[in-house]
C-alpha cells in the first residue's frame, strides 16, 4: 500500500476513533457520576443506621435501572426489579425514596408487592425536575425490608442517581442512544481504518490495533454495568478505558508505524 493512501486512513482512522472514544466516555461517565453522588442519599440517619444486610429476606434485591440524562422538562421512570428464588410465593415489603428539593428532603413510596415461586415483580416510581437537587441530580434508593421483626428495618438496598441538563430541546434517552451508537460506530470505523493502515507483519501495528478492540470491548462492558447499576464496577472500566484510550491515543499519532 502506498504511504500516502496509509496515512490518509491513518488520519480517518485515529479521528473515527477520538470521536467514538468521547462519546463513549462522555456516556459512561455521566452514568458513573450520577450513581457515585447517589451513593450516600439515605433519606435519613435512622434508616442507614438501620440497614442489616446480613439478614434474610424472602425475596431478592435484582437491580435497580434508571434513566441516565433527563432533560429539565422531562419526566423518567425509576424501576426496581426483586426477584422470588424460593418455591412458595413471596409476599415483600419494599420501599423507595427520591430526593426532593435538597439532600435532607425525600418523598417516599412504600408498597407490599406478591411473587410468585421463581418469579420477579417491578417496583417503579416516576421522577421530574421537582426532585431535583443541586440543580442538576435526581437521587433514587429502593430498600428490601425485613419483616421477620415487629419493626421492618431495611436488609438490601441500591441507589442510582439521574443527571438533568439541556438537550436542546431533545429527550435524555435521545441524548444517550446517540451517544451510545455514535460511539460504537466511531470505534467500529476508527478500528477498521487503522487495521487496513497497518503493516502486514509490524507488532507495533498489530499492538494498536489489538489495543482499539480492548478498548471498544471495555466501553461495551463499562455502558452495560452502569446500567445494571453496578456502577463502582464500572467506574474502575471506566477509569482503566481513560488510562487505556489516552495510551492507543499518543501511540497513534505519535508512533512511528
Amino acid at each position: 500500500m502506498d504511504k500516502p493512501v496509509r496515512s490518509q486512513r491513518r488520519l480517518i482512522g485515529t479521528v473515527f476513533f477520538i470521536i467514538g472514544s468521547l462519546f463513549s466516555i462522555g456516556l459512561n461517565g455521566l452514568s458513573v457520576f450520577g450513581d457515585v453522588n447517589a451513593a450516600g442519599f439515605w433519606g435519613d440517619t435512622y434508616t442507614a443506621l438501620a440497614y442489616d444486610r446480613s439478614q434474610p429476606t424472602r425475596a431478592n434485591l435484582f437491580r435497580l435501572s434508571c434513566p441516565v440524562l433527563l432533560s429539565p422538562d422531562e419526566e423518567g421512570t425509576i424501576r426496581a426489579i426483586f426477584y422470588n428464588p424460593h418455591q412458595q410465593a413471596a409476599e415483600i415489603l419494599v420501599a423507595g425514596i427520591v430526593s426532593e428539593n435538597d439532600f435532607r428532603s425525600y418523598r417516599e413510596r412504600i408498597d407490599t408487592l406478591l411473587i410468585e415461586p421463581r418469579g420477579s415483580q417491578d417496583f417503579r416510581w416516576n421522577i421530574s425536575q421537582a426532585d431535583m437537587v443541586a440543580g442538576n441530580f435526581i437521587l433514587n434508593r429502593v430498600f428490601l425490608m425485613n419483616q421477620d421483626k415487629p419493626v421492618p428495618y431495611p436488609a438490601r438496598t441500591t441507589a442510582c442517581g439521574v443527571i438533568v441538563m439541556d438537550t436542546l430541546g431533545l429527550k435524555g434517552s435521545t441524548i444517550v442512544a446517540f451517544l451510545t451508537v455514535a460511539s460504537l460506530v466511531g470505534l467500529l470505523l476508527g478500528n477498521v481504518f487503522l487495521y487496513s493502515y497497518r503493516k502486514p507483519g509490524d507488532r507495533y501495528s498489530n499492538q494498536i490495533v489489538f489495543g482499539l478492540s480492548l478498548f471498544a470491548v471495555i466501553s461495551v462492558v463499562c455502558l452495560v454495568l452502569n446500567l445494571l447499576g453496578w456502577w463502582v464496577m464500572g467506574g474502575l472500566m471506566l477509569l482503566f478505558d481513560v488510562l487505556l484510550g489516552g495510551t492507543i491515543f499518543s501511540n497513534v499519532l505519535f508512533g512511528n508505524a
